[in-house]
C-alpha cells in the first residue's frame, strides 16, 4: 500500500502534469487573496477602532464637595487602570481637568491645567496619560512636558511667551505648541495642572477626559441606555456588562470612582460606532465576496482535474481497480495540491502582511499563528470539497467511463 501511494504521488508531482501544476496555482492564489483579506480585515478593524478611539469620548465630572470623601483628584486617574477596573484594558488614554480664568493683557482667557505626557506606574505596570497622547488631535509644537510652558487652544493667538494672572498671582510661560481638537477645547491654554493648582489655590480638580475603547450600539445597548440597566434581565445584563459599550464602560467607571458623575460624549461614541459599523460591514461584504470567488475558482479547477481523470479511473476500474484505490489516488493528488498550495499561500501572505502592516497601518504583524491556521486550513478544506464533485463521476459504471 505504502508503495502504490509513492507511486502515484509521484506521479502527481510530475513537471509535465501541466493539469496538477494549474490546480496548484489556482489554489494558491484563491487561498492567498483569501487569507490576506481575512488577515487585513482582523488587523485593519483593531487599528482603525484603535485610531477613531483617539479623542475622548466620555468626561468623569468631580460630584463632590471640599469636605466629601468622593472628591475628584487627579490620583483618581490610576483607578481607571487597576486590576479592580473591568475595563481597565479599554481605557486607552486620559487626562485630568483643572479648569480657571486668567488675564492676559487685560483680556480674561480660558485656562486648563492637565497633564501634556505623564508616565505613572500602576500595579506594576506602567502608562502614559495625557494631552499629548490624544492622537486624534492635531499638535504642532515641542514635544515637551515642561512644567514652564503652555499648549494653545487653536483659536489662541499669542507670540511665543506669554504672562497670565490668576486671582493676583502672575506667572510667564513659554508657548511649546499649539493643540487643535475641533471642539471647544480650542479657546482654551493649557499648563501644568501642578502650576494651575498652585496659581489657583485648588487641591481637587474639575473632571478626567478619557478615550476607550467601545463596541457599537445595538438593541441590547440602546435599552439599557432608554429604560435603564435595572430592566435588563439576568441574561441581558451580563451580555451587557460584558460587552465594551460606552455604557457598560461608563457603568464600570463609576463604580470604582463613585460619586462622580460620569458623562459620555454621545456626539463622539455615535460617530465612532457609526465608522466601526461602516467598516466592518464592508470588510464582511469583500470577505463573502472573496470567499465565494474562491469557492468557486477552486472547485471548478478540482472538478476540471477530476473530469480529466475519469477515463484513467475507467481504466483502472476495468483493469479491476477497485473503487477505494481510486478514491485513495484522488486523495493523495489533492492532498499535495493543497500541501503545496498551503505552504505557498503562507509564505506570500506572511510577506504581504508584514509589508501591508508597516507601509499602510504602521503596526507590527504578529498574528503569525493564525496565519498558519488559515493557509492550511482553507486549501485543505475548500480543495476536499471538490470530491463531492468527483463521486458521481466515480460511481459510473466502467462502459460509462470508458466511452
Amino acid at each position: 500500500m505504502i508503495s502504490f501511494i509513492l507511486r502515484l504521488a509521484a506521479r502527481a508531482v510530475r513537471i509535465k502534469n501541466l493539469r496538477f501544476l494549474s490546480l496548484t496555482l489556482t489554489m494558491v492564489a484563491a487561498s492567498s487573496l483569501l487569507v490576506i483579506l481575512s488577515s487585513v480585515y482582523m488587523n485593519a478593524e483593531s487599528k482603525l477602532a484603535m485610531d477613531i478611539s483617539g479623542v475622548p469620548n466620555m468626561v468623569i465630572q468631580n460630584g463632590g464637595d471640599l469636605l466629601d470623601d468622593n472628591i475628584l483628584k487627579v490620583q483618581d486617574i490610576k483607578e481607571l487602570k487597576t486590576k479592580r477596573h473591568f475595563w481597565r484594558n479599554n481605557v486607552l488614554n486620559a487626562m485630568p481637568i483643572l479648569e480657571a480664568e486668567a488675564v492676559i493683557d487685560g483680556e480674561t482667557v480660558h485656562v486648563a491645567g492637565t497633564w501634556f505626557r505623564k508616565e505613572v506606574s500602576i500595579d506594576e505596570e506602567r502608562y502614559n496619560f495625557g494631552l499629548l497622547h490624544f492622537d486624534g488631535w492635531k499638535y504642532e509644537g515641542v514635544s515637551s512636558s515642561d512644567a514652564n510652558s503652555v499648549i494653545l487652544g487653536a483659536n489662541i493667538d499669542i507670540d511665543d511667551a506669554i504672562a497670565l494672572s490668576i486671582h493676583g498671582r502672575k506667572a510667564e510661560y513659554m508657548v511649546a505648541g499649539m493643540i487643535e481638537t475641533g471642539t471647544y477645547w480650542d479657546d482654551y491654554i493649557f499648563m501644568d495642572i501642578e502650576k494651575l493648582k498652585e496659581l489657583a489655590e485648588r487641591s481637587s480638580i474639575d473632571k478626567i477626559l478619557v478615550s476607550a475603547l467601545i463596541k457599537p450600539q445595538d438593541e441590547l445597548s440602546r435599552k439599557a441606555e432608554q429604560y435603564g440597566v435595572n430592566t435588563l434581565n439576568s441574561e441581558e445584563l451580563e451580555k451587557w456588562s460584558c460587552s465594551p459599550y460606552a455604557g457598560s464602560i461608563a457603568y464600570s467607571v463609576g463604580q470604582v470612582l463613585p460619586g462622580n458623575n460620569v458623562r459620555i460624549l454621545r456626539r463622539i461614541t455615535e460617530v465612532q460606532g457609526g465608522v466601526i459599523k461602516a467598516s466592518t460591514g464592508i470588510f464582511f461584504g469583500l470577505f463573502v465576496l472573496t470567499l465565494a470567488s474562491s469557492l468557486i475558482a477552486i472547485i471548478s479547477a478540482e472538478k476540471m482535474y477530476v473530469t480529466s481523470h475519469l477515463e484513467d479511473f475507467g481504466i483502472m476500474a476495468a483493469i479491476g481497480g477497485s473503487s477505494k484505490k481510486i478514491m485513495l489516488q484522488l486523495l493523495v493528488e489533492l492532498g499535495m495540491a493543497s500541501f503545496i498550495s498551503a505552504a505557498i499561500t503562507y509564505m506570500l501572505s506572511a510577506l504581504t502582511l508584514n509589508y501591508v502592516s508597516h507601509v499602510i497601518f504602521n503596526i507590527e504583524f504578529s498574528s503569525h499563528q493564525l496565519l498558519i491556521v488559515m493557509s492550511l486550513a482553507i486549501p485543505f478544506l475548500i480543495s476536499f470539497s471538490a470530491l463531492l464533485f468527483a463521486r458521481k463521476g466515480l460511481t459510473n459504471n466502467t462502459t460509462e467511463l470508458l466511452r
